[in-house]
This record gives structure tokens, C-alpha cells and sequence, in this order.
């Protein structure tokens, strides 16, 4: 069998895995940061020239979550990888726990808080 002699604790290939996969979630992380944002960023100035109004307002108030959440997994995954390996749970945990924290906190003000255009 394959895996007879594979200790997943102590195998280096295992721990180069681990490795790989924080890399893959910091690399796709940041290409959908930097699509989301360019989005965002050409929303806002689209309203601010008032112009695609029907397009770009939407846009701006519907992509600000997914464009800090994807800045926050990219800042944390480059943080954890930082770390040395038998010393990453503890911030993972951490940063977890701030990510949801975060998500909440904007949800709120997106749900409870009301628009300015709302409120004319």
C-alpha cells in the first residue's frame, strides 16, 4: 500500500503541502482582491461622475464586503505564512476569529446602517 509508511506528522512532503496551499490561497486571494477592487475603485468613480448610475451603484455597495474580506484573507494567509510551522495554529485561529468579527461588523453596517440617498 501507498500510505503504509506515511506519517502525515513527520513526512516533510506533508508539511510542503501545507505550505503549497496557504501559498494558493494567498495567490488567488490577491487576483480576486485586485479584480474585486479595480471593480469597486471604477464603480466609485463611475457615481461620483454621475454617470452608469443603474450600473455602478450597485456595484459599489454590493462589492465593498467581498473587497475587504478577500484583503483581510490575503493579509492573514501572508502573516501565517510567516510563521514557522508548528507555531501556525494559534494565529490561524486568531486571524479567524478577526476575519468574522470583521464580516459581522461590515454586514451590520450594511444592513442596519442606511445610504445617504436614502435619506432624502
Amino acid at each position: 500500500m501507498l500510505l503504509k509508511g506515511l506519517n502525515i506528522y513527520t513526512d516533510t512532503r506533508f508539511k510542503s503541502y501545507k505550505l503549497k496551499s496557504l501559498q494558493n490561497l494567498k495567490k488567488v486571494s490577491l487576483i480576486f482582491f485586485l479584480a474585486i477592487g479595480f471593480v469597486h475603485i471604477i464603480s466609485g468613480l463611475l457615481i461620483s461622475n454621475n454617470q452608469l448610475l443603474n450600473i455602478s451603484a450597485p456595484l459599489n455597495r454590493y462589492l465593498d464586503i467581498p473587497f475587504a474580506i478577500t484583503g483581510l484573507i490575503f493579509g492573514f494567509a501572508s502573516l501565517t505564512e510567516s510563521f514557522e510551522e508548528n507555531k501556525r495554529k494559534t494565529p490561524a485561529i486568531i486571524f479567524g476569529i478577526i476575519t468574522f468579527l470583521i464580516l459581522i461588523g461590515l454586514l451590520y453596517i450594511n444592513i442596519l446602517v442606511p445610504d445617504k440617498t436614502s435619506l432624502i
